[in-house]
């Protein structure tokens, strides 16, 4: 029998079980167990099982002191991703390697005719327009979800379904999404990597689809040495964006703030194109998923308070800030059931921020060398996550884990 997510009444039903009462088991490979693939990881062993099982089969990483803190876990465990890739049948592979790789990932699945229902990778997706393209050709819309998670907040449903039952249209979205990363011991691409986030977000309440054309009016991109090893990188972009309908997009995305700062404003207009509410999202402050809508009316002298919603990693128990994730893979699961829901970030969709996000790279763009070497953050925090998420994997979800999960993504 069908019900609801017993924490939203705005995300998807669960699909029903298996005939004969069993449960939907997902064979899984992971390819890199950083910071990402770690979360997906512990994620997988929290799935309701009324919707399915992932199973965890196979784990690829270049660093062996990861792979051997999973030893005892029963898990195929590979440095070569290929190897996994070959000889470890499954049914989802999830990519969370570092974004400059995951095309030739993308590459080899197609090449080599991997077999596979669905494949999570970690935004962005691919970076230059020459992948972009590859990935565009050579697998269909609803292969590759993208972990554009935030999505899966319930505050960011409950303004979807907000917009849906009032017939509200996105007039303008402004942003600023930082947090700190100076230093930091993973490599990276640089922020052009954290702007796909409130992107994706503008795109999926603005209802904007891959054929819909574009401007940007804008764009200025600081590149600094924040990274660990000295090279520049980029670190802060500005950006204002026009879509094809109206919908302006502007703000603000970097790497080198002093904390962790995720929010939205949108304008909403009714059907007389007049602005009427202003919505204001603020994602996973002060930790992961304590996420905050307000939708206020606009008045003469200040906006008044329609509406607000909160929820808080507390509430999650044992999937607490992981719910998101969470949500995300238990929706993939229901789409390899066939039951999936609109909220999955497609092929297509990331391939939109994508093209939205290069563009905005063609802007002005800013070099200084201003960072002192400083002292290197230590990946030590991943091992010993990885030998908790071993003794989770092996002894089940009674084993508690640690509370700092919160601050390490």
């Amino acid at each position: 029998m069908r019900q609801e997510l017993p924490i939203s009444d705005y995300l998807s039903l669960k699909p029903e079980m298996e005939s004969g009462g069993g449960i939907m088991i997902i064979r899984a490979v992971v390819i890199g167990v950083g910071r990402s693939g770690s979360r997906f990881l512990r994620a997988a062993q929290y799935i309701d099982p009324a919707i399915g099982k992932i199973e965890i089969v196979g784990v690829s990483d270049i660093d062996s002191e990861k792979l051997n803190a999973l030893l005892g876990t029963g898990i195929r465990l590979e440095q070569d991703f290929k190897k996994i890739l070959s000889d470890t049948p499954s049914d989802l592979i999830v990519i969370a390697v570092t974004d400059g790789a995951h095309y030739e990932i993308l590459k080899y699945i197609k090449e080599n005719s991997i077999g596979f229902k669905k494949i999570i990778c970690e935004k962005p997706i691919v970076t230059k327009d020459e992948h972009c393209q590859f990935v565009r050709s050579a697998f269909d819309d609803d292969q590759i979800y993208v972990s554009f998670v935030e999505r899966y907040s319930l505050a960011v449903s409950k303004l979807k379904k907000y917009i849906d039952v009032n017939n509200r249209n996105v007039d303008s979205a402004t942003f600023v999404w930082s947090k700190y990363r100076v230093k930091d011991s993973r490599p990276t691409v640089g922020v052009i990597s954290e702007i796909t986030h409130p992107v994706d977000l503008a795109c999926y309440l603005g209802a904007i689809r891959e054929d819909n054309n574009f401007q940007i009016h804008f764009s200025c991109t600081r590149e600094s040495d924040f990274v660990r090893g000295g090279g520049l990188r980029p670190e802060t972009i500005m950006a204002c964006a026009e879509f094809e309908g109206g919908m302006l997009l502007s703000g603000t995305s970097s790497y080198v703030q002093s904390e962790r700062n995720r929010t939205m404003e949108f304008l909403l207009t009714n059907e007389f194109s007049k602005v009427v509410e202003v919505a204001v999202l603020r994602l996973d402050s002060p930790k992961w998923d304590d996420d905050h809508l307000s939708i206020f009316r606009v008045g003469d002298n200040s906006p008044c308070l329609e509406t607000s919603y909160s929820t808080s990693s507390i509430k999650f128990g044992s999937r607490r800030y992981i719910e998101k994730i969470c949500l995300f893979l238990e929706d993939v699961i229901s789409d390899i059931d066939g039951e999936g829901s609109k909220a999955l970030p497609t092929k297509s969709q990331a391939l939109l921020v994508q093209n939205i996000v290069n563009q905005f790279e063609k802007g002005v763009v800013i070099r200084r060398r201003v960072f002192s070497e400083g002292n290197h953050a230590s990946n030590g925090g991943e091992i010993h996550h990885l030998y908790e998420l071993a003794n989770l994997i092996k002894y089940g979800v009674s084993t508690e884990m640690t509370d700092d999960w919160g601050d390490q993504y």
